[in-house]
């Protein structure tokens, strides 16, 4: 019975898991190529030298980087979550 229960735990678990992996690929289409490829260095698919090889790929410094890893974030909530006016 208990291994009755914990697959059913382990089904819902990855129906919400299928949930939020559509939901954050919903939000990337809205982000542009160059920011997706900085989120996924930075989020996705960490790695060690992903700055650097950014910076490669880029063709900018690692300040740049991480400047325009910020408007990639803000960008990607914004796409996910709308803007709220205060």
């Amino acid at each position: 019975l208990s291994n009755i229960v914990r697959r059913e735990e382990l089904e819902r678990s990855l129906e919400q898991a299928r949930k939020w992996v559509a939901f954050v690929d919903a939000g990337l289409e809205f982000v542009a190529e160059d920011e997706r490829l900085i989120l996924d260095g930075f989020y996705i698919n960490p790695a060690k030298g992903n700055v650097e090889r950014l910076c490669m790929e880029l063709g900018c410094e690692q300040a740049t980087i991480y400047r325009r890893l910020e408007q990639a974030l803000r960008n990607f909530t914004l796409s996910l979550y709308g803007c709220l006016e205060i």
